[in-house]
């Protein structure tokens, strides 16, 4: 099925920042457009046999009209991307589960805490259309690559749950992760305050 291309968004300008918020990022939400060949430097941020699978599932999220999908910025520069989705598959306000969407960030802005404010924006975005969400879950792989992954999850709070998963679309398997969203923003409060 050919999924249809849509011009690009109009770009919404960024909030005003001080020479102190300059590592500042934020979430800007998508709602059509070819991601990765919009902004290549997002191809830098998994292995190529993942950028292909996220790549194909941004396009379908808009041809399927999921638009949980976001750009981090840093300043006006795309630095990543993240989103959710409805987690069975059924969008509506009563929806308990929702998946965490390809999130990642390119390496210069790795490794600073942008993980966590990211992931805190990203949720209050989804309480707006989904308030009763409770679990975010995270599909880590089960190979080299994954195992790596496990310190940044594990550190946002995110547990191990349930037996191992595989999708048609990919050749190995998948562990959940969740993370409690209540308790996540809760944390976040607490620790702005």
């Amino acid at each position: 099925m050919q999924i249809p291309r849509y011009p690009e968004q109009p770009r919404v300008s960024p909030p005003k920042m001080s020479a102190d918020s300059a590592n500042h990022l934020y979430i800007e939400k998508l709602s059509r457009g070819d991601v990765f060949s919009q902004h290549p430097q997002l191809c830098g941020i998994w292995p190529e046999k993942y950028t292909s699978v996220a790549a194909e599932a941004t396009t379908d999220c808009f041809a399927l009209n999921e638009s949980g999908l976001f750009l981090v910025k840093q300043n006006s520069a795309v630095v990543g991307v993240t989103g959710y989705w409805p987690f069975n598959g059924k969008s509506s306000k009563k929806e308990t589960e929702l998946g965490l969407r390809w999130h990642g960030l390119i390496p210069s802005v790795r490794g600073k805490g942008h993980s966590r404010k990211i992931i805190h924006q990203l949720l209050l975005a989804a309480e707006k259309t989904h308030p009763n969400a409770k679990t975010l879950i995270e599909l880590v792989p089960v190979d080299a690559y994954g195992a790596a992954l496990i310190p940044l999850f594990t550190a946002l709070g995110f547990c191990p749950v349930g037996e191992t998963e595989t999708h048609d679309w990919m050749d190995h398997a998948w562990q959940p992760y969740h993370l409690s969203i209540p308790n996540f923003l809760l944390t976040e409060k607490n620790r702005d305050s």
